[in-house]
């Protein structure tokens, strides 16, 4: 029996995404490696403000054999160009928001890693803009939230 479902909803998650997303860099955890400032990015478990996956189970009937798990990971979608405009950015990193949203509309089970009554969804969507020494940076937080059973 598994003792959390947590894992494997971030590896299907990241999967989904990459799949999704075939031209953005998909990445799993924290950024550990240098990032190209022209390309799109979105994180998977990280955001730039430290946040990390979290679950809680609870009982799902009585004897506690089966749990229900609510999971919350925390994700990034970042638009970064050198200029100064905006809007275009910002525009790039709702389409980022909205290419992940899609995927999880078509299959919120994630290939079966969300079992059934649970779903996984996006909520907490914050925006960040911010212009740094080396340009302009817009990006997306966003949460994948729902619940499955164990």
């Amino acid at each position: 029996m598994s003792t959390s479902k947590l894992f494997d909803v971030i590896d299907a998650l990241v999967t989904t995404l990459t799949s999704a997303l075939p031209s953005v860099i998909v990445i799993d955890g924290p950024i550990v490696t240098e990032i190209e400032t022209t390309d799109s990015y979105l994180t998977v478990g990280w955001t730039p403000d430290g946040e990390a996956p979290t679950s809680q189970q609870t009982p799902a009937g009585m004897p506690p054999v089966q749990r229900t798990e609510d999971f919350d990971i925390p994700c990034y979608a970042d638009a970064y160009s050198g200029d100064t405009d905006t809007k275009s950015r910002r525009d790039a990193a709702k389409a980022l928001l909205s290419a992940a949203e899609n995927a999880l509309r078509m299959d919120p089970s994630l290939g079966g890693a969300v079992s059934g009554p649970g779903y996984a969804q996006i909520t907490n969507v914050a925006l960040r803009q911010e212009q740094g020494e080396s340009g302009l940076e817009v990006g997306i937080t966003f949460h994948v939230t729902g619940f499955t059973r164990i």
